[in-house]
């Protein structure tokens, strides 16, 4: 696995595309569509505006996982479905990642990785997710 720096707009769309269709397969299904409709909107605004920095991971060529953040925080990481349970995201995770807002599924996850919850869970424009800081 190739872990590294998504720079060319093709390699950004690729990983939005992935995002896209992980959340519809994974995790849409537990937003309200009032969510599901946010989620998608913040989607097209990255794709309009560079304001993230984006990471992937590659095996054998292909995008299998992708992370966005801004600076410091996590704001996206999606890991192909079925690739899921190899690591990939805890490789995506970098040390200078010290803060998410997780989808309550992801809590244990990120717990694993070194976050622990600072908030209870919230609710913005549909989406629910707990704050988390890396210890």
């Amino acid at each position: 696995m190739e872990i590294r720096k998504l720079e060319s707009e093709e390699e950004v769309s690729l990983a939005l595309d992935l995002a896209e269709n992980v959340f519809s397969a994974c995790n849409a299904a537990f937003y309200s569509q009032t969510g599901v409709a946010s989620f998608h909107a913040c989607l097209m605004m990255f794709r309009i505006f560079p304001v993230l920095e984006y990471w992937g991971c590659f095996e054998d060529g292909h995008l299998v996982g992708m992370l966005g953040n801004n600076e410091s925080q996590i704001t996206l990481l999606f890991v192909d479905p079925a690739c899921q349970g190899k690591g990939i995201g805890r490789l995506l995770i970098r040390p200078e990642f010290l803060t998410v807002k997780a989808f309550p599924g992801s809590v244990e996850f990120y717990v694993k990785c070194g976050f622990q919850a600072i908030s209870a869970s919230q609710n913005e424009d549909g989406i629910e997710y707990v704050m988390m800081k890396r210890m």
